[in-house]
């Protein structure tokens, strides 16, 4: 079991031992998610110019490349600050779902993951959230566990959340006012102390439900 003050504790104790490495990743992640931002927008406006079949395919397959990304990013991101909250981690963690030999199927499973929360989402959004808050320990099964089967990951998420939801949502909540200020300084707050800050604190609450 686990409390938000607990867990907030030491999220701030792992981040400040390894301060600099923390730092690192949610630069990187920050500059890789805004240059996939960045490319999708201007792919958008060049579709407005250009109504052809195959640009159309085209910016499907980047949509497609985007949604894969950025979920590679995030288990990355997360199999680092497991390891940090764990002991001192470098940045090279984020490098190990990639060199696992199963990276295939940490995409395929992300993939999966996010067309059901937009489904559920599109369907009507209450339901939406609770399903992202279901599969909410997916990315971090298989940053551990990369060669998980979707399946099996989805079940286990599934369980680890049940009866925590509530209070996983309490707890981004009470990142939110982090985050405006994040927003007010550009994003430069975000980096150096909001991210890392929130990144460690979601990855203690996964130790404390595995």
């Amino acid at each position: 079991m686990w409390n938000r003050i607990d867990a907030k504790m030491r999220a701030k104790h792992a981040f400040a031992q390894n301060r600099g490495a923390c730092i690192g990743v949610a630069i990187i992640v920050a500059l890789m998610s805004m240059l996939m931002n960045v490319t999708l927008k201007i792919l958008n406006v060049l579709s407005l110019e250009n109504e052809s079949l195959l640009f159309t395919v085209m910016i499907l397959v980047c949509m497609v490349l985007y949604i894969l990304i950025l979920n590679a990013i995030s288990v990355s991101e997360c199999r680092f600050f497991v390891l940090n909250a764990e002991g001192r981690a470098g940045i090279g963690a984020m490098a190990e779902p990639v060199k696992s030999g199963y990276f295939g199927n940490v995409l395929v499973t992300m993939f999966v993951q996010t067309i059901f929360v937009s489904l559920w989402s599109f369907l009507l959004i209450v339901p939406g959230i609770m399903k992202f808050y279901e599969y909410r320990m997916i990315p971090y099964l298989l940053a551990e566990y990369p060669d998980m089967e979707r399946s099996e990951a989805f079940r286990i998420s599934k369980e680890m959340m049940t009866g925590q939801k509530w209070n996983l949502f309490v707890l981004d909540m009470s990142f939110l006012g982090w985050h405006v200020l994040g927003a007010c300084t550009c994003g430069f707050l975000n980096v150096l102390y909001v991210s890392p800050y929130y990144q460690a604190t979601v990855a203690e609450v996964y130790r404390s439900l595995k």
